[in-house]
């Protein structure tokens, strides 16, 4: 078994408050970001690979 002596800090956000940079827990890091009447498209970072996720306004994520 591995063994770290590092553990990143878990935060949570609101999905409005989430920006360029920051990384959602099991997904990636945030590329890009916009907004819609309803919901929010995020291009993540994810294996490798740009991946487009949509998020209800009112959902709120785990940051690494």
């Amino acid at each position: 078994m591995l063994k770290s002596n590092y553990l990143p800090e878990l935060k949570t956000k609101q999905i409005s408050d989430i920006a360029k940079g920051d990384i959602i827990a099991n997904l990636g890091e945030v590329l890009e970001v916009t907004e819609h009447d309803e919901h929010f498209h995020f291009v993540i970072n994810r294996l490798k690979q740009k991946q487009v996720l949509k998020f209800e306004k009112d959902k709120f994520l785990i940051l690494l």
